[in-house]
Protein backbone atom coordinates (compact mmCIF):
# COMPACT_ATOMS: atom_id res chain seq x y z
CA UNK A 1 0.00 0.00 0.00
CA UNK A 2 1.42 3.38 -1.15
CA UNK A 3 1.73 5.95 1.86
CA UNK A 4 -0.43 9.51 0.50
CA UNK A 5 -0.87 12.63 1.70
CA UNK A 6 -4.25 14.10 2.37
CA UNK A 7 -5.15 16.85 0.52
CA UNK A 8 -6.97 19.24 3.20
CA UNK A 9 -7.33 21.95 0.45
CA UNK A 10 -10.07 19.90 -1.27
CA UNK A 11 -13.57 19.35 0.37
CA UNK A 12 -13.17 16.15 0.76
CA UNK A 13 -13.00 14.43 4.18
CA UNK A 14 -10.20 12.20 4.93
CA UNK A 15 -11.98 8.80 4.72
CA UNK A 16 -13.68 9.29 1.33
CA UNK A 17 -9.83 10.16 0.56
CA UNK A 18 -8.67 7.13 1.83
CA UNK A 19 -11.51 5.38 1.07
CA UNK A 20 -9.96 6.03 -2.87
CA UNK A 21 -6.67 5.67 -2.45
CA UNK A 22 -7.84 1.73 -1.00
CA UNK A 23 -10.39 1.63 -4.64
CA UNK A 24 -6.95 3.20 -6.86
CA UNK A 25 -4.63 0.30 -5.10
CA UNK A 26 -7.68 -2.57 -6.32
CA UNK A 27 -7.75 -0.83 -10.10
CA UNK A 28 -3.71 -0.70 -9.85
CA UNK A 29 -3.78 -4.61 -8.78
CA UNK A 30 -1.87 -3.78 -5.76
CA UNK A 31 -4.63 -5.87 -3.59
CA UNK A 32 -6.12 -8.54 -5.70
CA UNK A 33 -10.20 -10.14 -5.74
CA UNK A 34 -10.10 -12.17 -2.03
CA UNK A 35 -7.08 -10.77 -0.53
CA UNK A 36 -6.87 -9.07 2.74
CA UNK A 37 -6.65 -5.26 2.91
CA UNK A 38 -5.07 -3.32 5.95
CA UNK A 39 -6.89 -3.89 9.02
CA UNK A 40 -8.85 -0.36 10.53
CA UNK A 41 -5.03 -0.38 13.20
CA UNK A 42 -3.18 -0.43 10.35
CA UNK A 43 -5.02 2.11 8.35
CA UNK A 44 -4.57 4.60 11.14
CA UNK A 45 -1.23 3.78 11.64
CA UNK A 46 -0.04 4.56 8.55
CA UNK A 47 -1.79 7.27 7.32
CA UNK A 48 -1.49 8.66 11.20
CA UNK A 49 -5.41 9.21 11.48
CA UNK A 50 -8.15 8.17 14.43
CA UNK A 51 -9.02 4.92 13.66
CA UNK A 52 -12.68 5.71 13.48
CA UNK A 53 -11.89 7.58 10.04
CA UNK A 54 -10.47 4.58 9.81
CA UNK A 55 -13.47 2.46 10.11
CA UNK A 56 -15.51 4.76 8.35
CA UNK A 57 -13.71 4.63 5.08
CA UNK A 58 -13.47 0.50 5.10
CA UNK A 59 -17.57 0.39 5.80
CA UNK A 60 -17.90 3.05 2.44
CA UNK A 61 -16.20 0.38 0.60
CA UNK A 62 -17.98 -2.30 2.48
CA UNK A 63 -21.45 -0.37 1.32
CA UNK A 64 -20.22 -0.06 -2.15
CA UNK A 65 -19.30 -3.70 -2.51
CA UNK A 66 -16.04 -3.01 -3.15
CA UNK A 67 -15.22 -5.16 0.14
CA UNK A 68 -16.23 -7.51 2.71
CA UNK A 69 -15.83 -8.76 6.30
CA UNK A 70 -15.10 -11.95 7.84
CA UNK A 71 -15.54 -11.72 11.40
CA UNK A 72 -12.34 -12.06 13.42
CA UNK A 73 -10.33 -12.42 10.19
CA UNK A 74 -10.19 -8.84 8.17
CA UNK A 75 -11.95 -7.33 5.52
CA UNK A 76 -11.06 -8.73 1.64
CA UNK A 77 -11.13 -7.61 -1.67
CA UNK A 78 -14.81 -8.91 -3.19
CA UNK A 79 -14.57 -10.84 -6.29
CA UNK A 80 -16.29 -8.18 -8.73
CA UNK A 81 -14.47 -4.88 -6.97
CA UNK A 82 -12.63 -4.05 -10.32
CA UNK A 83 -15.56 -4.20 -11.79
CA UNK A 84 -17.54 -2.44 -9.76
CA UNK A 85 -15.14 -0.37 -9.98
CA UNK A 86 -14.85 0.09 -13.69
CA UNK A 87 -18.77 0.62 -13.89
CA UNK A 88 -18.60 3.42 -11.65
CA UNK A 89 -15.78 5.10 -13.27
CA UNK A 90 -17.92 4.75 -16.72
CA UNK A 91 -20.45 6.50 -15.59
CA UNK A 92 -18.83 8.69 -13.92
CA UNK A 93 -17.42 10.04 -17.21
CA UNK A 94 -20.33 9.51 -19.07
CA UNK A 95 -21.81 11.90 -16.78
CA UNK A 96 -18.99 14.08 -16.91
CA UNK A 97 -20.02 14.54 -20.61
CA UNK A 98 -23.11 14.99 -20.63
CA UNK A 99 -22.46 17.86 -18.37
CA UNK A 100 -20.11 19.21 -21.10
CA UNK A 101 -23.05 18.91 -23.84
CA UNK A 102 -25.33 21.07 -21.28
CA UNK A 103 -22.70 24.16 -21.31
CA UNK A 104 -22.15 23.56 -24.70
CA UNK A 105 -19.42 21.82 -25.81
CA UNK A 106 -19.06 19.76 -29.27
CA UNK A 107 -18.57 16.15 -29.31
CA UNK A 108 -15.54 17.32 -31.85
CA UNK A 109 -14.28 19.48 -28.58
CA UNK A 110 -14.43 16.81 -26.33
CA UNK A 111 -12.39 14.39 -28.64
CA UNK A 112 -9.95 17.07 -28.88
CA UNK A 113 -9.61 17.54 -25.52
CA UNK A 114 -9.43 13.32 -24.57
CA UNK A 115 -6.75 13.46 -27.78
CA UNK A 116 -4.82 16.05 -26.12
CA UNK A 117 -3.66 14.93 -22.90
CA UNK A 118 -0.75 13.57 -23.94
CA UNK A 119 -1.09 10.24 -21.90
CA UNK A 120 -0.72 12.19 -18.51
CA UNK A 121 -4.64 12.32 -18.29
CA UNK A 122 -5.41 15.96 -17.60
CA UNK A 123 -7.81 17.41 -19.32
Amino acid sequence: MKKLCFDKEINKPIFIQLSEFIEDDIMLGIFKENTKIPSINELAMIYNINQATALKSVNQLINKGIVYKKRGIGMFVCKVACTTLQNRYKQQFLDMVRNMKKIGITNDEIINMLKNTGGNYSV
